[in-house]
């Protein structure tokens, strides 16, 4: 499953293009975060409604993730990516603490 979660937001983009088609398709800011929020949960528009009302906290923490998404991409030297993502080496971006 991970993998797949992976795969689907990193290397796939899913929720990215969901944005984007909901954009190119005329819809609003909040109409292309509600379809990313589809993609990311695998939830329809209804059942995004009924969790809003009963399970509000963790709906609210999916919109949010959802949000964190952009909605466009650029070209990098890896080819086309989410608008504002860049390659690095992943010691410029974390510090091991412990460990070997």
């Amino acid at each position: 499953m991970a993998q797949a979660l992976f795969k689907s937001w990193f290397v796939d983009f899913d929720p990215v293009k969901a944005k984007i088609a909901a954009r190119e398709a005329g819809g609003t800011a909040e109409q292309a975060n509600l379809a990313a929020t589809q993609v990311i949960s695998g939830k329809t528009e209804a059942q995004l409604e009924v969790m809003k009302t009963r399970q509000s906290e963790q709906y609210e923490e999916l919109k949010a993730t959802a949000e964190l998404f952009p909605d466009a991409m650029q070209e990098s030297e890896l080819g086309s990516v989410p608008v504002g993502w860049d390659a690095s080496e992943i010691g410029k971006e974390v510090t091991v603490v412990g460990g070997g």
